[in-house]
């Protein structure tokens, strides 16, 4: 079954991300939104 709605997360080792490595992907996520 295809999900269409979920896709796999390019976050797998977020658990072990420091907050700035979070808030720099989260940053570089927000600048692919056209």
């Amino acid at each position: 079954m295809i999900r269409t709605t979920e896709q796999d997360s390019n976050y797998t080792n977020i658990d072990q991300m420091s907050v700035l490595e979070i808030l720099k992907g989260i940053n570089n996520e927000d600048k692919t939104v056209p």
